[in-house]
């Protein structure tokens, strides 16, 4: 086990105008099931340090597994900074001191794993599945930041899973995240086991599908999906260094008036909850987008300081970036929005999201595990081997509909967490995979 004040005296022997220091310890429970039992679980321990060092716009960063010889290669570290270059980008990190931040509230009854994954199993045979398979996680993360301004300590407990159901040939998945301060954690757990149940146990015919652009019906997994691999888009790191089309739309309307985006870090039900960041600058709700405007993007301390305004609490201490996506709810149910396709799809999910365009956010996506044609508001037929080849923009843009669930959505590839409604779009682009 690392010792933070041996870490601690070591940095403030150096000549530095500011450090981060942060241990993350994170204790896992895993449990996979196949052929709706259990077959395995797992428990570990994972620790990692992160020391960041700044002398003037020169810095490091130090990554570390245990406190072996942390002396040594602090000092390394500090010797290989001193000679290096001047970063271009730094300014510091935030000197603001906080006496207090948000912390989750001690939940009197938690639900374990096993209660999760038999949920998980009783709701997709109720769906209709022969079958289910899927992993499921429960991690208890201990995570302490100090830098010469501030120190803050705070524990987190939260689950994931993941269910991809079975009948016959035809599948259906899900894949959920919450905290330990969710609203009725095993309701939640065997509602989504169901819907993969009900997807896979669609009884309609396979039918051949040809290439153009359809109105379409994304799930909150497909959007999830989308909308986290393009997150950069809002980091002002992106904007500063031209990797973000929005980099001139500050203040203008880039999207449809029926989207409503923020980052949420203090949603407590959801798995990214966090209260700090890279700096130890507490974490708050804000708007990115607000029926369509662009009203914000996410800073660190540097980013503020070159755009003359204040960090949003994103740090990253180089590269901000949205840490809990959240849709504002629309006022549509989703069988609403399926229903009023003329000619179209719907698409469950999506995964190997690959881009052609990082900086225009141009990419393509491949779904599974539920995909069907729409004709006349109702599922005429399953379609396969296609693949969402479009833009960030473009989509934003095109939607004309919003449902009014959401859903806590972390789906296999998803870089990271999200709260997200199901949403039709306008002229998708939907090519043959193979």
């Amino acid at each position: 086990m690392a010792d933070l004040n041996l870490i601690k005296r070591n940095v403030k022997k150096l000549k530095l105008d500011s450090y981060v220091i942060r241990l993350i310890r994170t204790n896992i429970e895993q449990i996979r099931f196949s052929n709706n039992l259990v077959d395995l679980r797992n428990y570990w321990t994972r620790e990692g340090i992160s020391i960041f060092l700044n002398s003037g716009k020169k810095i490091t960063e130090i990554s570390l597994d245990n406190d072996s010889n942390i002396e040594e290669k602090i000092e390394k570290s500090y010797r290989s900074m001193i000679k290096g270059e001047e970063s271009n980008t730094f300014n510091g990190i935030n000197p603001e001191k906080y006496s207090s931040i948000e912390k989750i509230e001690e939940q009197e009854k938690s639900v374990e794993l096993d209660d999760i994954v038999n949920a998980c199993v009783e709701g997709a045979r109720e769906g209709g599945s022969e079958r289910s398979t899927g992993l499921a996680y429960r991690t208890y993360t201990d995570d302490h930041i100090i830098t010469p301004f501030n120190e803050h300590h705070v524990t987190y407990d939260d689950f994931n899973f993941d269910i991809r159901a079975f009948r016959g040939q035809n599948t259906g998945q899900e894949g959920v995240h919450f905290s330990s301060s969710a609203k009725d954690p095993v309701e939640i757990a065997k509602k989504a086991g169901m819907e993969a149940g009900k997807t896979a146990s669609l009884i309609v015919p396979s039918i051949e599908f040809e290439a153009g652009n359809f109105e379409t019906l994304l799930s909150p997994y497909v959007i999830g999906n989308i909308f986290t691999y393009c997150s950069s888009l809002f980091s002002a790191y992106s904007v500063q260094m031209g990797m973000s089309y929005l980099d001139e739309s500050l203040g203008n309307r880039v999207a449809s008036e029926s989207l409503t985006l923020s980052d949420s870090p203090l949603n407590k039900h959801g798995s990214n909850y966090t209260v700090f960041d890279d700096e130890g600058t507490p974490c708050f709700n804000k708007n990115l987008i607000t029926h369509g405007v662009l009203e914000n993007f996410v800073h660190s301390y540097s980013t503020a300081v070159t755009s003359g305004t204040k960090t949003t609490g994103n740090a990253g201490i180089i590269s901000p970036e949205p840490l809990q996506l959240s849709m504002e709810s629309g006022n549509r149910s989703v069988e609403d929005l399926l229903h009023s396709i003329d000619h179209g799809l719907y698409i469950k999910n999506a995964w190997y999201t690959r881009f052609q365009d990082n900086r225009n956010a141009v990419f393509s996506t491949v779904p599974r595990d539920g995909i069907f044609k729409v004709e006349n508001g109702e599922i005429a037929g399953r379609i396969s081997g296609v693949r969402i080849s479009d833009s960030f923009g473009k989509i934003i843009k095109n939607i004309s509909g919003v449902s009014s669930e959401l859903k806590n959505v972390k789906f296999w590839e998803e870089v990271s967490p999200s709260i997200m409604a199901s949403v039709l779009v306008q002229d998708l682009h939907v090519t043959k995979a193979f």
